[in-house]
């Protein structure tokens, strides 16, 4: 907080009149901020404040379980800093006795401070078409594993918030997506249980770089988050989608979210034959997975492509995947490619694909999460 009435008494005159300023302190020190008060110079304490910002520190600590929305204080203390001083929010309440509106605060810190949820294990996927009349359309993939919808085993139907920001390179919210989204358990306990929720939904943006950002949340207040940046190109640039791994749909419960595509065809189909992406595919080791790999402005014939595969322990597995289609649809080359993994650790990974005009060092890279799985391993 800046006091801008420079400096002054805190009486008039005849000491009848206050002119505090401690509703700046109750507004900043709470949250750990500072008030610059009994200055002319405004400059000189908005550069107090900047440096005061160039460096910050967010400390984590665990804490017991707790539900009944008790409050707790926070003392940081400085060590070997001889004169300084620490500046920290005052404390923090126990979950469970939140208002709605408190809740609506705590979701937004996560979604603007990318804090990591452990509640529900949700995987994303975002792929950006080049803006068309100016927009560009980016389709959102999240799943959602129904072995974190049913924990704990629910006694009646089950409900969860799903929120979409797109932010760009300045922080402004572009486009956003809300969906509450109420599930019946007992009629879908097999499936959820055998995958889960697949959720589908497209944004509309102009070119430029983005960070799309999911949050789930669950009537119970557990939550997942997950952040994917992409780059809407204009309509002439050469680019690479990320690998789209095809999924079977029948196998998860599929939830058709806000189209925000002025009325677009399906983006993920070809030849005619649409298909849905996974978020994070699965690969059984020594078993072969079909993945579909689009370029835009650049013809089949002048690429070469490659494939980097890092497991959980870091080891990298590069090859070329076996061409299995090819298809040229106006500006966009659309290809099918075979994948099979072996000898990788299990666990969580990444594919990277690099594609390459022949002769250039002209090159894309695209990437999309998996996870490796051990023969005989449970999918």
């Amino acid at each position: 907080g800046v006091d801008i009435q420079g400096v002054r008494v805190q009486n008039d005159l005849a000491g009848s009149k206050v002119n505090s300023n401690d509703a700046l302190y109750l507004l900043s020190r709470p949250t750990g901020g500072e008030v610059f008060k009994n200055s002319n110079d405004i400059n000189s304490d908005l550069e107090t404040m900047l440096r005061h910002q160039e460096v910050v520190y967010v400390l984590g600590f665990t804490v017991p379980a707790g539900n009944n929305g008790r409050y707790h204080d926070l003392s940081i203390k400085l060590t070997g800093v001889p004169g300084g001083r620490a500046f920290h929010r005052a404390g923090y309440f126990d979950d469970g006795a939140q208002t709605a509106l408190e809740r609506s605060l705590t979701n937004a810190e996560i979604v603007l401070n990318d804090i990591p949820q452990a509640g529900v294990h949700i995987a994303t996927l975002t792929a950006a078409f080049p803006a068309a009349n100016h927009r560009g359309l980016v389709p959102v993939v999240v799943d959602i594993p129904g072995t974190d919808l049913l924990v704990p085993q629910p006694s009646k139907p089950l409900s969860l918030d799903l929120y979409v920001y797109a932010f760009d390179g300045e922080g402004i919210v572009r486009d956003r997506i809300f969906q509450h989204i109420t599930l019946d358990t007992i009629v879908l306990r097999d499936k959820l249980l055998r995958t889960g929720v697949k959720y589908y939904a497209t944004l509309s943006l102009p070119a430029g770089k983005y960070a799309i950002k999911t949050l789930v949340r669950l009537s119970d207040d557990r939550k997942g988050y997950a952040r994917s940046d992409v780059e809407v190109t204009s309509g002439d640039e050469v680019s690479l989608l990320p690998p789209l791994f095809m999924d079977d749909p029948g196998r998860w419960v599929l939830i058709r979210g806000a189209m925000h595509d002025d009325g677009a065809p399906f983006p993920f189909q070809i030849g005619g034959e649409p298909f849905m992406p996974s978020a994070r595919a699965e690969l059984m080791d020594g078993q072969p997975r079909d993945y579909a790999l689009f370029v835009l402005n650049a013809d089949a014939g002048e690429l070469a492509w490659e494939t980097a595969v890092t497991d959980v322990s870091g080891r990298k597995q590069s090859t070329s995947p076996i061409l299995v289609k090819q298809l040229q649809a106006q500006t966009m080359t659309k290809m099918i490619f075979r994948y099979t993994a072996q000898g990788m650790m299990s666990g969580a990974g990444t594919m990277d694909v690099q594609v390459h005009r022949k002769g250039s060092g002209d090159e894309r890279t695209s990437r999309v999460a998996v996870v490796m799985k051990t023969k005989g391993e449970a999918p």
